[in-house]
């Protein structure tokens, strides 16, 4: 998408769903390395100011590289977050990095000090390592791990408990609830034993399922923690805007919803939640974290990052020399 499109689609996404402020994460490491990826959301956050927060992503492009000097970086050019890909099975194995790697170390220290919120995509969902219980889409789309070279499961969880041992006060935020719904016990034990670690319930729609087959039990869990819980729907396609505001619906039905419902072919049971429990997740948790405002864009930071993309311009991909091209333009 063009900036205009971004813009225009997220918008009408907000409005639909009565959504005042949105976070948008930058995933440059997804698929093909994307180097401009970061300036492209800076770009749309400054289009959407003061209602867009961004999280920047990592880049890998020469092998591996200075992370502390990256998020220094992302955070003079007005960064509200950093969001973590990496751990993601079939993109951990595709850059052959871990992120409990000692090479990480400093990047985590100064993201502590600062109290730098993390945002982390670590796992998939337990089937995923299992050809024969993976649902078709994922196993179509490449999401079954049960081959050479990907990490287990429990290999992913381990990394994350290096990282924590070694920053025991990092502001991390699991995404899709760690992929631990099923396993509440054990996210209880993770939230208990380092006190500023979050979940997100952005869907995997299967987590859902699991939170509706224990209504109650999940209940209990939201209850006990809901200051820890962060409201997300992973909306980045303008192709499918229903799909999208069903995404919406899903996640606020199961939360403060009082009637059963069905959507996709599945059935759901709400947790009926409190409205002070939901206003908490919605968004005064991200308020609290986060504030109202957020961080301003330093141009002078982003025209520097500008000028040193354009310095690798001949090793560039192509949309990569396009998108290059339009940001000198838009922040000039």
């Amino acid at each position: 998408m063009t900036i205009a499109e971004a813009k225009d689609y997220f918008e009408r996404i907000m409005n639909f769903n009565g959504v005042e402020k949105i976070t948008l994460l930058s995933i440059p490491t997804a698929g093909k390395l994307a180097l401009t990826q970061n300036l492209f959301i800076l770009a749309l956050k400054q289009s959407m100011f003061p209602n867009c927060f961004a999280y920047m992503g990592l880049t890998h492009e020469s092998g591996h590289s200075d992370y502390l000097t990256q998020l220094e970086r992302g955070i003079r050019q007005g960064f509200d977050g950093l969001k973590i890909l990496e751990s993601k099975p079939d993109i951990q194995k595709g850059l052959g990095i871990r992120m409990s790697d000692p090479m990480f170390d400093e990047m985590f220290d100064y993201a502590e000090e600062l109290k730098f919120p993390i945002i982390m995509h670590v796992a998939d969902p337990d089937a995923s390592w299992d050809r024969n219980k993976v649902d078709k889409w994922a196993l179509e789309h490449g999401r079954c791990y049960d081959g050479p070279g990907f990490l287990s499961r429990e290999d992913l969880y381990d990394d994350v408990k290096k990282i924590l041992n070694k920053h025991p006060n990092l502001y991390l935020t699991l995404a899709h609830f760690g992929f631990l719904a099923e396993e509440l016990e054990r996210a209880e034990r993770l939230l208990e034993g380092y006190p500023n670690v979050c979940f997100d319930i952005t869907p995997g729609k299967e987590m859902y399922l699991s939170f509706s087959a224990n209504p109650i039990k999940s209940k209990k869990f939201f209850q006990k923690y809901a200051d820890r819980i962060f409201f997300g729907t992973d909306v980045n396609d303008q192709d499918v805007f229903h799909y999208h505001c069903d995404l919406y619906h899903l996640v606020r039905d199961m939360l403060s919803g009082s009637e059963q419902f069905d959507l996709w072919n599945n059935h759901y049971t709400p947790m009926k939640l409190e409205k002070e429990i939901c206003d908490k997740i919605f968004y005064e948790n991200h308020r609290a974290l986060l504030g109202d405002i957020p961080n301003h864009i330093d141009k002078k930071a982003v025209s520097e990052e500008l000028k040193r993309l354009y310095k690798s311009y001949d090793m560039l991909s192509e949309s990569d020399k396009n998108a290059l091209v339009f940001l000198i333009d838009f922040f000039k």
